[in-house]
């Protein structure tokens, strides 16, 4: 099983702005990963900011490659403050979970947020 957290880590940013907008995002996402995703994926909401996808029988490449499809795809969602155009940005960690090393919940999300921190400073290096 692979776990995948999807953060939108300025979320707080984006508060000041009209909250019937903010809540249109968060739905346009959530219909975006159900349509875009598979199937046999479960796809939860977390913290108002935060979705996590839980891909079970399948391969860690198969869901990074799922990963970077789901990325390009979520750069459409956008909102509008004061006429222009505000992109979201995304941060995505994943886990791979296996009956041999068993983990809690804390422990699960101590990692991927651990992963989420280097998928930041992948994006300010790039």
């Amino acid at each position: 099983m692979v776990l995948t957290l999807i953060s939108l880590p300025y979320y707080e940013q984006r508060e000041y702005a009209d909250q019937n907008q903010l809540f249109k995002v968060l739905s346009d996402i959530s219909v975006l990963l159900k349509d875009k995703r598979l199937p046999s994926e479960r796809i939860f909401t977390f913290d108002n900011n935060e979705f996590i996808i839980v891909s079970l029988r399948m391969e860690e490449d198969e869901v990074n490659a799922l990963n970077v499809e789901t990325r390009k795809q979520l750069n459409d969602i956008y909102f509008m403050l004061n006429g222009k155009k505000h992109e979201l940005r995304y941060q995505f960690a994943s886990i791979k979970l296996d009956q041999q090393h068993p983990l809690n919940f804390d422990d699960v999300l101590k990692k991927l947020y651990r992963n989420l921190e280097t998928d930041l400073i992948d994006e300010y290096l790039l």
